[in-house]
């Protein structure tokens, strides 16, 4: 399936488990020769903010939030839902009547199955938030799976080390693979 198809079909996933994600209304997949040459995902708007303005809010407005992001996140692993996404762009929050609501969107990559801790805690990594924020996470994920926080914590930080040394190197190539590209037209 296309990459319109998925995020359409895990939508659909995500709503009927109880998650909030805007809800699909259509894909549309172009093709040429036979081949999909353009596709649309088309849903609804939302008005949820994305997690990466969580630096604009208050210390302690950002406390319960990031408790629910903890909790959201378990719930989503208990019904064995995996978001290879899960950065801060892809989670969307809002706050209504002093509570948190979560809502997901980028759902066409998702797996689908058991969860181990080890694998939960990993879904962390791409989430660009600032160290106390992200030991708050994994302090309350790790509660709800009755893990030791210093355990949830350790994994969650050597994890993220290696994502981030992963993406530099990755970046890091193809810079040098640019410069070389460039490098080649400059020469002919």
């Amino acid at each position: 399936p296309s990459k319109a198809e998925r995020a359409f079909e895990n939508a659909k996933i995500l709503l009927q488990k109880g998650f909030n994600t805007p809800r699909p209304i259509a894909y549309i997949e172009i093709t040429r020769n036979g081949l999909i040459d353009q596709m649309y995902f088309i849903c609804e708007f939302t008005d949820f903010q994305p997690l990466n303005v969580i630096n604009e809010i208050s210390a302690d407005r950002s406390l319960p939030l990031l408790l629910e992001i903890a909790q959201h996140t378990f719930r989503l692993h208990q019904n064995n839902i995996y978001h290879i996404d899960y950065s801060s762009g892809n989670i969307l929050f809002r706050n209504t009547n002093d509570k948190y609501e979560i809502a997901l969107i980028d759902n066409n990559r998702m797996k689908f199955g058991a969860l181990t801790f080890e694998k939960g805690i990993r879904n962390f990594v791409r989430l660009d938030l600032p160290v106390d924020h992200l030991t708050l996470i994994a302090k309350e994920y790790s509660r709800l799976w009755n893990v030791d926080e210093k355990i949830g914590i350790q994994l969650l930080f050597r994890y993220k080390g290696n994502y981030s040394r992963r993406r530099l190197r990755k970046k890091s190539l193809k810079k040098v693979l640019s410069d070389f590209k460039t490098l080649r037209v400059w020469a002919k």
